[in-house]
């Protein structure tokens, strides 16, 4: 019995990647060539850091520091900024030592003002349907876009 409270116990000091603290999002919009906005929501009021970085292993991260509002039910828009155009930024969303092991991913910036490029939109809904699996398919379009319905 010893042993297994020992191992519990060393289990649980060593954090390995279990923590939730982010109940909606994050959503992101109001994208431009420099900037993006990101809801999230959080299971109490928390404060947290966003970091970007260009490389998906965050050798060199922008950290964007916030905290969620009581009066907004726990939940607060970032501003992203200073970023570059037509960019591909990795996120990950920090709370004081811990990682939010439950929400990464990716988006990009839009191409500078005038700039000529080339862009994928997508459209989908009925994401509340258990057998309804097009958002699991639109990542391999890489999107710039996507209208939700």
């Amino acid at each position: 019995m010893r042993y297994i409270f020992t191992t519990i116990f060393l289990l649980s000091s060593l954090n390995i990647g279990f923590t939730q603290f982010i109940t909606h999002g994050p959503v992101m919009g109001g994208t431009t060539d420099q900037s993006i906005r990101m809801y999230l929501r959080t299971d109490s009021v928390r404060s947290f850091i966003i970091e970007l970085d260009s490389n998906q292993s965050f050798s060199n991260p922008i950290n964007f520091p916030n905290s969620t509002q009581a009066n907004l039910d726990k939940s607060v828009i970032t501003n992203l900024n200073g970023l570059e155009a037509n960019t591909k930024y990795y996120y990950r969303v920090r709370f004081g030592t811990e990682l939010d092991t439950t929400k990464n991913g990716y988006f990009r910036t839009f191409p500078s003002e005038g700039q000529a490029a080339h862009f994928t939109f997508i459209a989908g809904s009925c994401q509340e349907t258990s057998n309804m699996k097009v958002y699991d398919v639109m990542p391999s379009y890489d999107p710039l876009f996507l209208l939700h319905m």
